[in-house]
């Protein structure tokens, strides 16, 4: 698809098609998911919706929306997208990047993480599709291993959610134990690992 079929530039730069850093089309993904009107903004409400974690107040929500706003307009400018191919390949196409660029200064080790995840994205997709044309002709082995696979690779991404959501919760209570004046509460140890035993203990 031809950007400037959809999109109007507001400067040469603007309008010209730049290669994202690793892992950024995901998070680009994530902002037109916020995105609940399509207009390619996000206004304070939609923001508000999707960014809060049950532990910013509405003030601090508010104050960090305007922050982002770095052109006072009330609104937090989302990237276009160019299509699916190019997303999967980080190619863009955008009139104003505010709140990527934003979030990109603020990554830190996550950026390895997004990069990560892109490319576990584009594999896990290429293995599901090979599947779909030849897991029928396969001979009866080669049908088990594949199921055994799909099985395995099932059980690790699981593991590893039940970490991360381990560190999103205890995260998040450290925070609200901290603006409450309690005692801090410790990350876990199991938040950090990958076997499949979650059982928390205190580091």
């Amino acid at each position: 698809m031809d950007c400037s079929e959809d999109v109007q530039p507001l400067s040469d730069e603007a309008s010209t098609p730049v290669e994202l850093k690793k892992g950024m089309s995901i998070f680009l993904d994530i902002l037109r998911r916020a995105d609940k009107n399509d207009d390619g903004k996000l206004s304070f409400e939609e923001f508000k919706a999707y960014f809060s974690d049950g532990v910013l107040s509405g003030d601090e929500l508010k104050e960090l929306f305007h922050v982002i706003d770095t052109h006072n307009t009330d609104n937090v400018d989302t990237d276009e997208l160019c299509g699916s191919d190019e997303m999967a390949l980080g190619q863009v196409c955008y009139r104003s990047s505010v709140s990527l660029e934003y979030f990109s200064q603020h990554l830190g080790e996550y950026e390895n993480v997004l990069a990560a995840l892109e490319d576990l994205n584009v594999s896990i997709l290429k293995a599901m599709d090979r599947t779909k044309k030849e897991y029928q002709e396969a001979t009866h082995l080669e049908q088990f291993v594949t199921r055994f696979l799909l099985k395995e690779t099932t059980s690790q991404l699981q593991s590893l959610q039940s970490s991360l959501e381990c560190a999103v919760e205890t995260t998040a209570e450290q925070t609200r134990r901290e603006r409450q004046a309690f005692t801090p509460v410790h990350l876990y140890q199991s938040c950090f690992t990958t076997t499949t035993s979650h059982t928390c203990g205190k580091l």
